[in-house]
């Protein structure tokens, strides 16, 4: 089966539009200033705008009119409107991703260092900024509080379909590592009654996951433990999961956290993966995470042969997959000897 794409009729056009930067750094202006809720609400002059958002005039005309050239508004006598592309940018899920300064921009900030991470394999992110992105987060409460935004709204879009994508009744308490502020945990526990339910992760993150817990009503049945997932877990869970942490990790420290998740699981538990899984050939969206993955963390998105090959290495293994949708699955783990049974 061929990967090639067809020959474009205008091969120079299309060079141009791969390689332009102006449009995507206009249309985060754009979203920065709040220009498309302003159009929306009735705003539709240059001046105006301009007025509103504290700009220069003359320069936000021009970005309006590139903008409206690029086919997100569109110019009339009555003044600006928006075109169906351009009230995509009203969604919530937008300005989180592309408003200058916030953590969906700062992470993207890692693309100039892809050819150091193709040449070396390691992240270009810490070429760039001489320190990991987690160490960023740590120093800087409001990319950290942006950052926890990005994810939640992820979050909103495919917890939903993890939760009913399998049956979670028989697993008694489910330990989710790296559970950041017990999202996942929480929705678990509100579609499943008989559930209990731990969050493990670092103290900033914890804090959030009780204040959620108590918030919810769930304080009764969920547990929160202030760890990293590098260290012993606690062991009393049925099942741990690993919500797209692996992929964040090279091999190395990716089966640490994995052998982790299997001591605390013992013999009689389970590890559940939740992460993307490269298809064979991969598609161009999986190509574009396992580049992602690699320019920030000088990691990975893995094949289903790459998860059984850390499995492996912490003495699991593969005994089930399931659909999860968005381009996720979940991967059912459990002792190789127990797995080999079943």
């Amino acid at each position: 089966m061929s990967t090639q794409s067809p020959t474009p009729a205008d091969p120079i056009s299309t060079l141009l539009a791969m390689t332009d930067l102006l449009t995507p750094y206009a249309i985060r202006a754009a979203v920065s200033l709040d220009l498309p809720r302003l159009v929306a609400e009735g705003v539709r002059t240059p001046t105006a705008l301009a007025e509103h958002c504290g700009a220069d005039p003359r320069a936000l005309a021009s970005l309006t009119a590139y903008l409206a050239r690029k086919g997100i508004f569109l110019e009339a006598e009555e003044g600006l409107s928006l075109t169906p592309v351009g009230q995509l940018l009203l969604f919530e899920q937008s300005r989180i991703m592309l408003s200058t300064g916030g953590a969906a921009d700062h992470l993207h900030r890692a693309w100039p260092g892809l050819t150091h991470a193709v040449r070396t394999g390691a992240s270009g992110y810490e070429a760039l900024f001489g320190h990991d992105f987690w160490s960023t987060l740590s120093g800087d409460p409001a990319l950290s509080a942006s950052f926890d935004r990005y994810m939640e709204h992820w979050g909103e879009r495919w917890i939903p379909a993890a939760v009913a994508a399998r049956d979670w009744r028989a697993d008694g308490h489910i330990v989710d590592v790296g559970g950041g502020a017990g999202q996942f945990v929480g929705a678990l526990l509100r579609a499943n009654p008989t559930l209990e339910g731990s969050v493990v992760d670092l103290p900033a993150a914890a804090e959030r996951a009780r204040k959620g817990f108590a918030d919810a009503g769930l304080a009764s049945r969920a547990q929160v433990f202030e760890a990293s997932f590098f260290d012993e877990l606690p062991r009393h869970g049925d099942l741990y999961i690993l919500a797209q942490v692996l992929h964040d990790w090279p091999d190395e420290a990716a089966l640490a956290i994995l052998r982790r998740c299997a001591a605390a699981a013992g013999p009689e538990g389970k590890v559940l993966i939740v992460e993307r899984v490269m298809g064979q050939p991969p598609t161009a969206d999986q190509l574009a995470s396992d580049l992602f993955m690699l320019v920030l963390f000088g990691a990975k998105e893995r094949t289903l042969a790459e998860f059984g090959d850390l499995a492996s290495g912490a003495g699991l293994a593969v005994a089930g997959t399931h659909d999860i949708g968005f381009g996720l699955f979940a991967i059912e783990l459990r002792p190789s000897a127990r797995s080999a049974e079943t």
